[in-house]
């Protein structure tokens, strides 16, 4: 026993575990502020409210990914601040220019898109489906300005902003008989104010002093972050929202809310938990690939089998979803629980494999993760397809697809780190 206690003792003793805890305790914290807020959600919206605010919100997630290029990954790369500044200042002109290349497209589009996905009704909203992807887009991007200088504490305060500004704007509107749009104004509400938080905290003068010539050295030197990852994460953004916009097109909003509401849930470990371990790791691997790359398959084994343990605990859970539902959302949600508990295989593997997905670009090989992922998208979307005929049967089959692929995904980042580094 006493031999356990002091392994416990000597892991948290680590700066990579005091940093994983700095920015868990902020996300635990959050995405309890959004676990608490649910219940007041689903009974003061339909589950065909909550179904249409996630396909606003899938769209919004969908462009606002990669409408910084992803630039701001590469923040934590260089060994000199100035280049990362330099970054920096690209990563939000990015964010301006793609808003306005998506703004003209919903202008062309939008009916178009809207139509496809079965919300004809929703395309007097496009103009604020564009402010949605530029706010996001600009507060998914300067979150990593925290990560370059592990300002974790800062991080995680962020979040407890955001999560409360969503979360409390939804039931308050929820509670002036708002409809969908209760949730859709509180979500950009939250960007915003995250947003602008991290830019007083930050200060002006990251930006400043960056040169025509500058901005042209980092676009050639990170080239491969616009030209590989930026495809590379639309389509794994694409894979990931690909689910709500199926059943969209195949069944009523009221399916697309009940597996909203699973996925949402879902989202509370792989995001409490797997996106904490994920910033701390693109920060200490990234460092590991700078400066001693023999340390890195240490950090991606010891990252892994954490992670493996850790998620046996939402899994089993899972497997009692439709009860704990049916208790928590009242007994219009119990089905939502059985679409979260036929996602235990899916979401087990993706909760091991968030974090290190960005190894591949840590070490240059992001064209293998593309690969990767335009393969799952075949096979997501010519599965869901065929089993289109039933929710339940086509979330099973996705589960089972899905959890391959992050296997799949998972082994090759191991092969390819063993081919840089030698193991000690």
């Amino acid at each position: 026993m006493q031999k356990i206690i002091n392994k416990i003792l000597s892991f948290f003793s680590t700066e990579f575990s005091k940093n994983i805890v700095k920015v868990f305790s902020g996300s635990a914290i959050a995405y309890l502020i959004g676990f608490l807020s649910l219940p007041l959600i689903t009974r003061l919206y339909t589950a065909a409210d909550v179904g249409t605010y996630q396909v606003l919100l899938s769209i919004i997630v969908l462009f606002s990914t990669i409408s910084a290029l992803k630039f701001e990954m590469a923040i934590v790369l260089p060994e000199e601040d100035r280049e990362a500044n330099n970054i920096a200042v690209v990563m939000l002109l990015s964010v301006v220019a793609t808003t306005v290349i998506f703004g003209i497209l919903f202008l062309l589009a939008g009916d178009q898109i809207l139509e496809l996905l079965k919300k004809s009704e929703l395309s007097n909203l496009t103009g604020l489906i564009v402010t949605g992807i530029f706010f996001n887009g600009v507060y998914l991007s300067v979150q990593y300005l925290y990560i370059r200088s592990k300002r974790f504490g800062g991080l995680s305060r962020n979040r407890i902003v955001e999560a409360s500004a969503t979360g409390g704007g939804s039931v308050i509107l929820g509670f002036l008989k708002f409809d969908y749009m209760g949730m859709f104004i509180s979500k950009i509400a939250g960007v915003v104010v995250a947003s602008l938080l991290i830019f007083k905290t930050i200060g002006l003068d990251t930006f400043k002093n960056t040169t025509a010539e500058d901005i042209r050295a980092v676009v050639k030197k990170y080239k491969k972050f616009p030209l590989v990852n930026t495809p590379m994460v639309l389509l794994n953004t694409l894979s990931l929202e690909l689910p709500v916009f199926m059943m969209s097109i195949f069944f009523d909003a009221k399916i697309v809310g009940l597996f909203a509401l699973s996925r949402r849930v879902l989202s509370i470990p792989l995001n409490m938990v797997a996106k904490s371990v994920s910033q701390v790791y693109l920060q200490a691997a990234s460092e590991a690939y700078n400066y001693d790359k023999s340390k890195l398959l240490d950090i991606y084994n010891n990252t892994v089998k954490k992670l493996m343990l850790i998620g046996i605990i939402p899994a089993v859970l899972a497997l009692l979803s439709p009860w704990i539902f049916e208790y928590l959302f009242g007994a219009e949600w119990i089905d939502s629980g059985v679409f979260l508990q036929l996602m235990v295989f899916w979401l087990y593997f993706q909760f091991v494999n968030h974090p290190v997905s960005t190894t591949f670009s840590i070490i240059d090989k992001q064209e293998v993760a593309l690969w990767l992922v335009i393969g799952t998208i075949i096979f997501k979307f010519v599965t869901m397809y065929y089993f289109s005929y039933d929710p339940f049967i086509m979330v099973l089959a996705l589960s089972v697809v899905s959890g391959i692929f992050y296997i799949l995904f998972n082994l090759l980042i191991y092969v390819n780190i063993k081919k840089l580094v030698k193991p000690h």
